[in-house]
């Protein structure tokens, strides 16, 4: 006598689970009835029961979020601290050199920026510079930007370089993170151009630390 019942029980168990696997959603009827046609139309809410994500959903699921890039070349002004050596491959003895610059915000179409700069030596010789920089994108966060600048070098005995009107040129290559601060490292060559008796020149490699000044 319990074996049909028992037979019902497993056939509609398993009848469920077919269903949960094979149906995933069903759809019941909400009638509403409306005043102006005496008709009553339904809608269908469907309700899901039981679903595998398809591959296409999974693989959404796993697709990290992009990380945010950074925008190199915004209008914002710039304040740099640097640290290296001068007179790497002349005849003058390496010594420590340091120094601080102001990059204002672009002035023109061609991204051109105004920078203003001191630096000293540990030999107590100096250099006060206004110039002019560029900055090139070279990818998602790298920078190359190239200077100029024109100043008043107050020389030494051990870093004489035959005039104090001196110009400076280099070439920085910089990481910029995504709060948009750079650190960088940067080849610059100092001399006086030729319009002094002697032009020895010298060159010096610089690490840099380069805070954004927000512009609003």
């Amino acid at each position: 006598m319990l074996r049909p019942a028992f037979t019902r029980l497993k056939l509609r168990d398993l009848y469920l689970v077919v269903l949960a696997f094979c149906a995933p959603t069903l759809a019941v009827a909400d009638c509403e009835l409306d005043h102006r046609t005496r008709a009553q139309p339904c809608r269908q809410t469907p309700i899901v029961l039981a679903q595998r994500p398809t591959r296409l959903q999974y693989l959404k699921q796993r697709k990290r979020v992009p990380r945010p890039v950074a925008a190199p070349l915004l209008n914002d002004s710039y304040l740099s601290v640097n640290a290296g050596f001068v007179g790497i491959f002349n005849r003058f003895s390496e010594t420590l050199r340091y120094g601080m610059e102001y990059r204002w915000k672009p002035l023109t179409q061609y991204a051109i920026r105004p920078a203003a700069g001191v630096l000293s030596a540990e030999n107590d010789a100096s250099y006060v510079f206004l110039g002019l920089r560029r900055d090139f994108s070279l990818g998602e966060h790298w920078l190359l930007t190239g200077s100029f600048d024109a100043g008043y070098f107050e020389e030494r005995d051990e870093l004489n370089l035959g005039l104090e009107l001196e110009f400076r040129s280099g070439l920085e290559v910089a990481y910029q993170f995504d709060n948009r601060y750079r650190i960088g490292v940067a080849l610059y060559h100092l001399s006086n151009g030729g319009f002094g008796k002697r032009n020895p020149g010298t060159e010096s490699v610089v690490l840099s630390l380069t805070a954004p000044i927000i512009s609003h």
